[in-house]
């Protein structure tokens, strides 16, 4: 395994793949999630605003 920093813990081994919300995350359709929000989250122009 290598890592930049010898002493910095990665978050997959900190994590306990049993728990209830690993086990959720693992089953959402992220991908989906994703393509719904997207547009919600785009960026716009913003109209009369100058600085």
């Amino acid at each position: 395994m290598a890592t930049d920093d010898f002493f910095r813990a990665r978050l997959d081994g900190m994590v306990d793949p049993q728990h209830p919300l690993a086990v959720l995350a693992r089953r959402l359709p992220w991908s989906q999630i994703e393509t719904s929000l997207a547009p919600l989250f785009a960026r716009k122009a913003r109209l009369g605003k100058s600085r």
